[in-house]
């Protein structure tokens, strides 16, 4: 108890800085058309994504999505597999960008998508990067020191378009460390994770067409 009271007191969370970008535009929602939007992760899409990262980054983009954005309604991933993929599992529909396309050419596929009410589908993935230092320092003891670098993005298929999908992007840096002062231990980070996804799921909302929430920020 008296560590972790020590460990408690001496810690200390700094916000990482974050970058966020935009590759290409929307077309405006008509009136009366479908506005449902689907986020989804895809190892097929983005192999490189952990699945820890790739179920994050759903929540925080459909969370942005939520809060940002009138007009759309959202749809899950499970009904999005049970309606659109009737007995299939999600691990045995590939799908990403080059396959999309193939898949929407199917007239029993497309009659599923419309009857959704389905018009964007957004792709998921990420990467998380870093490395660790060891190293001793007078009155400080055995210090360890991390970097992190950590980059978002989120892949807007507009299914009722051949144009080039949006690409949104997030990112940040961060370091922490942890050592020993003395005999009371510290510790320190910068989280790179979670800003970068909000603010990913921020910009994914402004992305979308249609109107835009009054208390949006």
């Amino acid at each position: 108890m008296l560590v972790a009271q020590t460990i408690a007191v001496g810690a200390c969370v700094l916000p990482a800085s974050v970058e966020t970008s935009r590759l290409g535009e929307m077309r405006t929602i008509a009136p009366g058309s479908a506005q449902g939007v689907a986020v989804i992760f895809s190892r097929d899409h983005s192999p490189e994504t952990p699945v820890g990262l790739g179920r994050q980054m759903v929540e925080c983009v459909t969370q942005g999505i939520r809060e940002g954005r009138a007009g759309v309604s959202l749809v899950g991933e499970t009904e999005l597999y049970a309606v659109v993929f009737p007995g299939l599992r999600p691990s045995e529909v590939l799908l990403r960008q080059d396959t999309l396309k193939l898949l929407l050419e199917r007239p029993d596929i497309r009659e599923r998508v419309e009857r959704l009410g389905l018009r964007y589908l957004v792709m998921v993935g990420g990467t998380r990067s870093g490395g660790t230092d060891a190293a001793t320092a007078p009155m400080v003891g055995l210090m360890a020191a991390w970097t992190e670098s950590t980059n978002l993005t989120a892949t807007i298929f507009d299914l009722t378009s051949e144009e080039t999908p949006v690409s949104v992007k997030a990112g940040a840096k961060g370091e922490g460390g942890m050592g020993v002062i003395l005999i009371v231990p510290f510790y320190f980070d910068r989280t790179t994770v979670r800003s970068p996804c909000k603010a990913l799921g921020r910009e994914t909302a402004r992305a979308l067409g249609g109107a835009p929430k009054p208390d949006a920020r």
